[in-house]
């Protein structure tokens, strides 16, 4: 069974920070901890894997995600970090 629960900080943004932060765009660098207590939700794509579903690798989703925020103009790089 494949099970998934991405932590915000961990998941979500190491990616985009690993890609943008050396191009100079000002990110934390100040991850908190995981809480072991945190409620999680697990989820499982057994099923849909069994049906030929294959899907993009979540770091890289992340990533996609961030370069077309960029692309776009939703998100733009702060004058003082150019």
């Amino acid at each position: 069974m494949n099970h998934s629960s991405p932590s915000f900080a961990h998941d979500y943004a190491a990616p985009v920070a690993a890609k943008y932060r050396p191009l100079g765009w000002p990110i934390a660098e100040n991850i908190g901890e995981t809480n072991p207590d945190e409620i999680i939700s697990l989820f499982t794509n057994t099923a849909s894997k069994e049906l030929g579903v294959v899907y993009t690798d979540f770091s890289k989703t992340m990533v996609d995600m961030a370069d077309k925020m960029i692309e776009l103009g939703i998100v733009t790089k702060p004058a003082a970090a150019q």
